[in-house]
């Protein structure tokens, strides 16, 4: 008869993905008592234009979702995120091109050293598989 170690044995890790509005104190710490080990919030506008997303969006940099107050909103969130133990991955609508990538980067190096950065998700849906 075998014995199993429980402290082995891999477990699954919740990360939630909260949409594009970046979660309140309230939502952090009901998530977190919910046994979220992560969220990922989107932080930038899919399309800038009334025409919808086609090819000429590929040339688009990139635009924060919240404007001038998307990078604060995004410390905010990581330090509720610290405080509960929880990590974050702002996610970015991905598009393939040098230009973006570069400004992409740009916007999220920030962050890379707070305790609670996880990592950047990648949004393909759009850019990468449906243009």
């Amino acid at each position: 008869m075998s014995t199993t170690n429980a402290a082995a044995q891999p477990r699954a890790h919740h990360i939630l993905f909260t949409g594009f509005a970046f979660p309140t104190a309230s939502e952090v710490a009901r998530y977190a008592a919910a046994g979220v080990k992560a969220l990922i919030v989107g932080i930038n506008n899919q399309d800038d234009d009334q025409r919808g997303v086609e090819p000429s969006d590929l040339a688009d940099g990139f635009v924060w979702r919240h404007g001038a107050q998307g990078p604060a909103k995004l410390r905010e969130v990581l330090d509720l995120c610290a405080r509960w133990n929880m990590k974050l991955a702002p996610m970015i609508w991905a598009r393939p091109t040098e230009k973006y990538c570069a400004e992409a980067r740009a916007a999220v190096e920030p962050f890379e050293a707070h305790p609670a950065f996880l990592g950047v998700c990648h949004d393909f849906e759009v850019y990468w598989h449906k243009l």
